[in-house]
């Protein structure tokens, strides 16, 4: 699920319409990791707490896990080597 630089054209992901978290990673690791670790404490914060009726609950979870997981394999493609970039998980285009 780790996003490339197409996919994070207006995502989340794409920041002030040119900086995507890859890039900061590249242009300072410090900021970089500490910028996904706020975004994962963040969404593991609301999870479960989002959504009106538990069929929305869920899916609002899903897709705060998925964010979590993302922002995990960003950190660990950064600061682990290269071989983490290839983990994908399949459908998260409804998560954005």
């Amino acid at each position: 699920m780790a996003v490339n630089e197409t996919e994070a054209k207006g995502s989340h992901y794409h920041m002030n319409g040119k900086d995507t978290v890859t890039e900061l990673y590249e242009e300072c690791k410090e900021y970089g990791r500490g910028f996904c670790y706020g975004n994962i404490k963040k969404y593991l914060k609301r999870l479960g707490k989002k959504g009106d009726t538990p069929e929305e609950r869920i899916e609002a979870e899903k897709k705060d896990l998925y964010k979590i997981a993302n922002y995990a394999i960003i950190m660990l493609a950064h600061e682990h080597g290269e071989q983490y970039k290839i983990v994908k998980v399949e459908n998260n285009a409804d998560c954005w």
